[in-house]
């Protein structure tokens, strides 16, 4: 993404970060996510009473921020410029490998932290990239915007999305692939993990039952408007992914890794073919 295109997308949108998508709407998300982590999963991990600061934090923050901030969600002040998904994809990673990059200068956090966020960063990225692969070739570009053409793509489109769930476990660092790390980067890594799962939302939103433009009441205007089919489809898929969390274990994983790959393989065997 060159230098004039990022400044077209994020110049004047003081709105979207502040706001909605990003800003006040993603921060109060994210103590939402929380409350039914611990309704769900409990408390998986040591509280901490001291919250300490690195001058990476404030990185570690604005990156998810920034590209929640940019996503074509509904409701949203109108999207000058839609981001690539590579370049969406970095914002949301940024945490994760300042996460990782600490953890492993520090002896004492590299296997409680840097080593399972590590090798779920490693489980999923390919398949990232695979998606990356499929969506271009789906949908004739690799744009945000593009990512909601993917569920009319049958059956290519719907095989990608399959993936794209079965990789989020591992991808979203869940799961035995989870590490315990600061209260900062606890945010951080929560911010990251709704704006991977708001990606996931804007493929399958399209699948969302269509309003009949003359119907009238109170429903018909909620769904028209879109934010609320976002925020339900969104919550379906955080319930989804606490209740996989929760079910995981070291042999869990095992499997799940397998048939994530084996999911990956079946469709870059299907796109092989097709080329």
């Amino acid at each position: 993404m060159t230098f004039d295109a990022w400044r077209s997308a994020v110049g004047g949108q003081w709105q979207r970060l502040l706001v909605y998508p990003g800003g006040l709407a993603a921060l109060a998300l994210v103590a939402l996510g929380w409350l039914a982590w611990r309704l769900i999963v409990g408390r998986d991990q040591p509280r901490s009473v001291a919250i300490t600061w690195r001058g990476s934090d404030v990185l570690a923050l604005a990156g998810p921020l920034v590209a929640l901030a940019l996503l074509p969600l509904a409701g949203g002040v109108e999207l000058r410029s839609p981001l690539d998904v590579p370049t969406t994809w970095l914002l949301l990673d940024l945490p994760l490998v300042l996460v990782i990059a600490h953890g492993w200068r520090d002896a004492a956090q590299t296997q409680v932290v840097a080593s399972p966020m590590l090798a779920g960063w490693l489980v999923g990225l390919p398949l990232l990239a695979l998606l990356l692969l499929a969506l271009g070739t789906t949908t004739g570009g690799i744009t945000v915007a593009n990512v909601a053409q993917l569920a009319a793509a049958k059956p290519l489109g719907w095989m990608t999305l399959i993936v794209w769930f079965a990789a989020l476990l591992p991808a979203l660092q869940l799961g035995p692939w989870s590490g315990t790390t600061r209260p900062v980067e606890r945010l951080a890594l929560a911010l990251r993990r709704l704006g991977h799962l708001s990606l996931l939302v804007l493929a399958l939103l399209p699948l969302w039952p269509k309003t009949d433009p003359k119907a009238s009441g109170w429903w018909a205007a909620v769904q028209r408007d879109g934010r609320v089919p976002t925020l339900l489809v969104l919550a379906g898929l955080w319930l989804a992914v606490l209740v996989t969390h929760r079910l995981s274990s070291p042999h869990s994983s095992v499997i799940l890794g397998r048939a994530v790959w084996l999911l990956g393989a079946g469709l870059l065997g299907y796109l092989a073919i097709k080329a």
